[in-house]
């Protein structure tokens, strides 16, 4: 019989727990002009590089796509898009 050590137990659950949600995933975090696209950043998140979201009608982010690079996020009216450098 295998025996798990009651300390990695512990250490695992303190790293899934202390995992921040921000730095995994932007959706459902507030925004403005629902029904528009547009560029964000999170400190952290993303390496740093902006990402394009769509906002939803209840003013809460409810789609997104990480950009590859600081400078490729582009909104064109209201819709964004990732430029690829």
């Amino acid at each position: 019989m295998k025996y798990i050590s009651l300390t990695t137990v512990i250490l695992s659950v303190a790293v899934i727990v202390g995992a921040d949600p921000i730095s995994q995933n932007p959706i459902g975090l507030p925004c403005n002009n629902p029904g528009d696209e547009a560029c964000g950043t999170i400190t952290d998140y993303n390496s740093g590089f902006p990402f394009v979201y769509t906002c939803a009608p209840q003013n809460t982010v409810n789609h997104f796509v990480n950009c590859p690079c600081a400078t490729c996020c582009v909104i064109d009216g209201h819709s964004g898009l990732c430029t690829f450098p």
